[in-house]
């Protein structure tokens, strides 16, 4: 790994106790706290005599005993760590990545900008050679597009309502109170939706995906379902779409997919870039080199999964459950038929 010499966990532990031992003193308990936090569960026989013993043979002075057994840092202040070249470069690269500026805020980008102005990328964007990429992928250097990117996040950020106006698949435009939920990119076409809850009295509950680019305006009520709570609960008359009880918000129900996933073609580690928008969970099986893995998803995300899953061969086997291996037994079934009506035209 490039940055691996400061990132190791013996780093982090030094960090975290300097810098809490600068604001007050540290006791053996502390220390040890701090240490297993971040370490091994033997780390500590390692690193406490070498932190607080004086007389151990390999002491790291680092922290310095007071009168009254506590440790304080023997530096003055917190510490920095300097970014390496490798860091610096790699930095600018992702800044001239189109997906960059909506990521970012304007004031951080055109701030790293001009921090490593004199910094040679790492790579260049024309240095990948991309392949099977969708052709109408979303429009990530448009400045409308970037600026509803950041809008969302921040609502997303602090659970605000959204006022969306939006142009439907089939030329309709719509018009409605929002609370969004999180962003989702598809690799397979390219885009980002972000997954919302129509704020109205009979749809509150139904979760809706939203294409990104699809978007004309968005519009930042203020309101957050923290505090609609007690305006809903005043204004209980109110024709406002936005004024939803926050307890009505229900919990979408999920389904759950698991995959045995063997090692063939890399499968594995693309299974782990593939479903990594999911919430997932995994067991290797060193003995078997074979991977359970765990996928929870919304029934409307079904078919893409169903798709994606297809696209690893004989690399996946599908364990459960047994309506979505039936319904994949069925689109290959399909598949195969509408091949050899093929070949016999």
């Amino acid at each position: 790994m490039i940055f691996q010499s400061f990132y190791n966990r013996y780093y982090k532990i030094f960090d975290r106790l300097l810098t809490q031992a600068v604001n007050q003193p540290l006791s053996k308990s502390d220390i040890s706290e701090a240490i297993r936090a971040d370490g091994f569960a033997e780390t500590p026989l390692v690193l406490m005599p070498a932190l607080t013993d004086e007389k151990c043979p390999d002491t790291y002075p680092l922290l310095r005993k007071t009168e009254d057994d506590t440790f304080v840092s023997r530096l003055k202040h917190a510490p920095s760590r300097p970014f390496t070249e490798a860091e610096r470069r790699w930095l600018k690269s992702q800044c001239a990545d189109p997906t960059a500026k909506a990521l970012l805020s304007t004031h951080v980008h055109e701030k790293l900008n001009t921090l490593l102005a004199d910094e040679a990328p790492l790579y260049e964007p024309t240095d990948f050679l991309w392949h099977s990429q969708a052709a109408n992928k979303d429009p990530w250097e448009s400045p409308t597009y970037q600026q509803h990117f950041q809008l969302l996040q921040q609502a997303i950020t602090t659970n605000q309502v959204v006022l969306i106006n939006y142009n439907g698949a089939k030329g309709n435009r719509l018009s409605t109170y929002y609370l969004p939920h999180r962003l989702e990119y598809s690799q397979r076409d390219g885009k980002t939706r972000v997954l919302v809850t129509p704020m109205k009295r009979r749809s509150f509950h139904r979760l809706m995906r939203l294409n990104l680019s699809r978007i004309d305006s968005i519009e930042l009520t203020g309101r957050n379902v923290d505090t609609e709570r007690q305006i809903y609960k005043r204004k209980r008359t109110t024709q406002d779409p936005a004024l939803i009880d926050s307890d009505e918000l229900k919990k979408p129900l999920t389904r759950e997919l698991e995959l045995e996933v063997s090692n063939f073609r890399n499968g594995i580690e693309r299974c782990f870039y593939q479903f990594s928008i999911y919430t997932r969970t995994a067991v290797y099986d060193e003995s078997s080199g074979l991977c359970r893995l765990k996928i929870d998803y919304l029934p409307s995300d079904e078919s893409e999964l169903m798709i994606q899953v297809l696209s690893f061969g004989p690399a996946v086997k599908v364990i459960g459950p047994e309506a979505f291996k039936t319904a994949l037994i069925e689109r290959l079934n399909w598949q195969e038929a509408a091949f050899s009506n093929h070949m016999e035209l």
